[in-house]
Parts: structure tokens; sequence; C-alpha cells
């Protein structure tokens, strides 16, 4: 077992986001250090195998190997990173666990020490600097561990992130709606509250009512906040097609209220193929939306029922072909990879599968232990195994997917990471020159603000560097019995004096 202590700063959130890499949740001890000496300091372990101290003073930050005796007494055993202090010293005392932990387990990870959700920040920041690719690339690789082939990724997702933000206009937002119905919980899910899971027919018109009630409200202040031009509209979940097919057309009516530029994105994710049906497609078509989300996650039907869905064979391919006889001119497709039961091959035979349906955009996601879900709870009671390693079939897989993505003309423009994904590995959207979602790299990025609709929808509000995010209520019955409380929450957020 290793155990981190920490003395002189605030970053333990970021060690034991970096501890649990190696050893796992479960194993993974940070515990601030109080005392100035170790005199008399005990660990809080009695299985501890390695002690390590991370310290930051005011002139050089260290991290320090900990020996201890009979009677659980801390000494220093010795000195294994040690440097001047930095100017920004929560890297770098990230950077020294890192290394210190790989040095001891002799495990690397492919994206080093950057372990927050968003490594295309730092590329974009040295970028931003004035340096070339190939020298963040490089600065990726010597200062923060990162591989060859991540640090590639993340300085062209970088660029195409910056290149999309640069075409917005200085005020522009954008909104997300959420519908938090699915017909069934997909096993690795942990988005859609249980309330919702196959009960749009009964709550559907109660939750439309209120998501209009919101909606309303918010065009009563829009135009005395600082929100300039509402640049993109996302409608995601759950699965909005969840909702039966008069609800679904009223959903778009509701939403075509907004206040959006005359060249605002709009995108709804459809989701399964299981319930999007002709009529919601044509809804789509009559109410010019043109942009959907079709996530088959796999093309295996086996798999599909694996994991909780409903597919019969060819449905996927037909919906499809609905989709595009219905206007439907852009449509990204979600593949997942390391799915229970599925290798890289796998991976690789359902990314050839709907690369040959040619849609303009197609995003690979790693599977991710999310807390809640059928899979993490299976961990939790023994009956299923989860372990913190990597998996270099698993990369090799997906870097050939990503390569064979590329060799058809999809670039990456949108990066992200989870915690306690499989192999340490990411989430990137790959998509054909000017299909990219504008919404995705405006909700990710702290530039632009997001006002969100539903539950359990987050809005931020960004000014200048800051950024304050207000969730919805995560409980669908809370949401619909909110009353006014939460509307008034999200009207100060935007107020324009709200971060002075």
């Amino acid at each position: 077992m290793l155990e981190v202590l920490y003395n002189g700063h605030k970053h333990g959130s970021g060690l034991k986001a970096l501890l649990e890499l190696f050893c796992g949740p479960a194993e993974a001890s940070v515990n601030r250090f109080e005392g100035k000496t170790l005199n008399g300091w005990k660990t809080r372990s009695n299985s501890t195998d390695v002690i390590l101290l991370s310290c930051l003073t005011g002139e050089k930050a260290s991290v320090l190997r900990l020996c201890k005796d009979d009677q659980g007494l801390l000494t220093i055993d010795s000195v294994v990173e040690e440097a001047p202090r930095e100017t920004d010293p929560r890297r770098q005392i990230k950077r020294q666990l890192y290394r210190a932990l790989s040095g001891i387990t002799g495990i690397e990870w492919p994206w080093g020490s950057l372990t927050g959700i968003r490594p295309t920040y730092v590329a974009g920041e040295l970028l931003n600097g004035g340096l070339s690719a190939e020298q963040v690339e490089l600065a990726l690789r010597q200062d923060y561990n990162v591989s060859k082939a991540k640090a590639e990724l993340a300085v062209a997702a970088a660029a195409a992130e910056e290149e999309i933000l640069q075409t917005l206009p200085p005020d522009a937002y954008a909104v997300y709606v959420g519908v938090p119905f699915c017909p069934t919980r997909c096993s690795y899910c942990s988005f859609t509250t249980q309330e919702g899971i196959g009960s749009a027919a009964r709550l559907g018109d109660a939750y439309l009512d209120r998501l209009e009630a919101e909606v309303e409200d918010y065009l009563h202040w829009q135009s005395e906040t600082e929100l300039g031009s509402l640049m993109a509209v996302y409608v995601g979940g759950g699965t909005p097609a969840a909702l039966d097919d008069g609800q679904f057309r009223r959903l778009l009516q509701i939403i075509r209220r907004l206040p959006a530029a005359a060249n605002c994105e709009w995108t709804v994710e459809a989701g399964r193929a299981d319930v999007v049906t002709e009529a919601k497609l044509q809804a789509l078509c009559n109410a010019g939306i043109k942009r959907i989300c079709l996530n088959p996650q796999t093309m295996s039907e086996v798999t599909q029922g694996r994991i909780g869905r409903r597919t019969a064979p060819g449905q996927f391919q037909q919906v499809y072909a609905s989709a595009r006889r219905n206007g439907q001119d852009i449509v990204n497709m979600d593949l997942i990879a390391g799915l229970p039961g599925e290798g890289a091959e796998d991976l690789l035979n359902s990314t050839r599968e709907v690369l040959d349906l040619a849609p303009e955009a197609i995003t690979l996601h790693t599977l991710a232990m999310k807390r809640g879900s059928e899979q993490s709870n299976s961990v939790q009671t023994g009956t299923a195994d989860w372990r913190a390693l990597p998996q270099p079939a698993l990369a090799a897989g997906l870097q050939r997917a990503q390569e064979l993505l590329r060799s058809r003309g999809y670039r990456p423009y949108y990066l992200y990471r989870q915690h306690y994904a499989l192999g340490g590995l990411e989430n990137v959207s790959f998509a054909r020159p000017g299909a990219e979602t504008i919404y995705n790299v405006m909700m990710m990025s702290d530039r632009c603000s997001i006002v969100s609709f539903g539950s359990p929808a987050v809005s931020k509000r960004v000014k200048g560097k800051q950024a304050v995010r207000l969730g919805a209520p995560k409980s669908l019955r809370a949401y619909l019995d909110g009353g006014e409380t939460f509307f008034e929450r999200k009207r100060s957020l935007f107020s324009p004096h709200y971060l002075e």
C-alpha cells in the first residue's frame, strides 16, 4: 500500500488523483501532514508499504521517501525529487509525485502527470504562449511525462479548439438542455437518475411543463444580463428520444423559443436506435435542426445486449438511413473502447463499420468506472474486478482507431479525460473540417458561459478568468417540485454584478 503525506500546500486532491492511478481508489491514502518536523509523527496506516511526503516551501518543492520504525514513527529515508519552486507549484508537485510513483512501481501512464479532464488546456496555454507545435509536444513529454502519441494528439486537438473559439464573437454563449429519461440504464452509465429510467411516459409531460417554465423565466431576464450571442444549443441526456413522438415535438417547440443567433448551431442527441422513430426525425427536420448524435457505442449487437441495450439486427443502420432521408446533414456517432467482453479488434471492427456509414463526426470514448453505475456497484460488491493498471493492448487498439479516422479525413478537435478510465486513456472527438460540434468546445473551455435547462444540468458563468457553476437538482422529483428557488439562483448567477 502507498501513502502520501503533504505539507506546505493545499493540493491534496491532485495528489490523490495521481495516487489512485497507481494503486486504485481503494488503496490510495493521502493525508495532510501538519507538523514542522517528523518528530513523533506516526503513519495512519498499519499496512503501508511506501510513504512519500510532498513538501512545498518558499524556495523549493520536494518529494521525500519516509521510513517507519516498529512503533510506526516516521523519519526521512531519502530525497526522491527536489527542485526550485516554480511559478505554478500545483503542476510541479504533481509532476514530482508522478515521477516518484513511476520510479517505485515501474508503471508509466500515457498522459503522465496530467490527471485532469482537460490535457489540452496545458497544450493550448503553451501554444498561445508562442511555442511551435513541436516545442509544445517536447514540453509535454519532458515536463509532464506524456507519451509521444498523446502529446501529438493534445497539440492537434488544442490547436483545433482554439481555431473554433476564434470564430466566435467575444460575447458568445451556449445553451444546454437536459432530458433525463432513458428506456433502460446501460451498465457503464451513471448519468441518468433512477427516476428517469423507463418513466418518460409517466413523467415526461410534467417534466416538459417544468422545462417550459424554466425557459419562460429565462426569457424574462435574459436581456438584462451580459450574455451576448447564443451560438450553440445542445439537447442531451439521458436520451431525449426516449420521449414519445408528441412529447419530442413539444420539446423542440420549447427550445426553438430560445433567442438564438441566426447562425446558431443546433444539436440533438438522439442517442439509441431503439427509441428513434421516423416521426421524431421528421420533427427535427421540420424544426430546422439538422445535426444529431446517434450513439451505438459498439456495432456488435451481442455487446449491446450485454450492456443493457435492446437493439434488433440492422436497426441502427435503418435509423441512420432514415436520419439521412429526413435531412440530417451532420451526424456524430459515439463508440466506446473497452466495453465488457470486447478487445482492441472489436473496437477496430466497430470503427470500420461506422466509417462505412460515413458520418461527419465520430467520437471515441474509453470505458470509465463511474460511481453509481451497475459496473461500479459490481466492483464494490466484489463480483467484478477493476485494476488501476495500464492497458497496452487497448491503448494500441485506440491508437489504431484514431489513426484510421485521420486517414479518412477526420481530425481531432475536442479531447477530455475521465477519472478511472481504462488504462488512463482519453475521449476524443474527430470530425471532417467544418462538421465539428461547436458546443463541445464552448462547454469544455472556460471562455464561454453555458446556460443550462433541465435536470441534472449545470450552468456556468464565465467572466474574465473566473468560472462559477450552478447545478440543477439531480433528483428528477426535486426538479419537478423545486418551486422558484432554483430559477432565482440561476437568475442571480447571470446577473451583471454577480462576479464583481
